[in-house]
């Protein structure tokens, strides 16, 4: 167990940094490290570095997504388009109504 903890010992004049794991996912029964060790910033470097946008979203996800969106602005569509034609039978139906009551009316004199 000591032989095991000396991988994360203090090393004199280094500044490493050590990233411990566990494996294989869920049931976790091993631990792996990983080391590494700073490097020095350069500027000059990040001068070149182009700060970018990207959103890359993966087909698989994609389609779906603007499928079941189109889907229900659809479905909203057919709804309200429904309604609509409820509303006006209604409306016309009350109309002939009136219309067949006023002639009934207009007829008795």
């Amino acid at each position: 167990m000591t032989v095991q903890l000396l991988a994360l010992a203090i090393e004199p004049g280094k500044n490493p940094v050590t990233l411990i794991t566990c494996t294989p996912y869920g049931v976790n029964t091993h631990r792996l490290l990983v080391r590494g060790h700073r490097i020095p910033y350069s500027p000059i470097e990040d001068k070149g570095a182009v700060p970018i946008f990207e959103v890359q979203i993966p087909l698989q996800y994609l389609i779906p997504c603007v499928t079941l969106i189109a889907l229900l602005i659809a479905w909203k569509l057919y709804k309200r388009h429904r309604a609509r034609a409820e509303s006006r039978a209604k409306h016309s139906s009350t109309s002939a109504k009136n219309n067949v009551q006023n002639d009934a009316g207009n007829n008795k004199d």
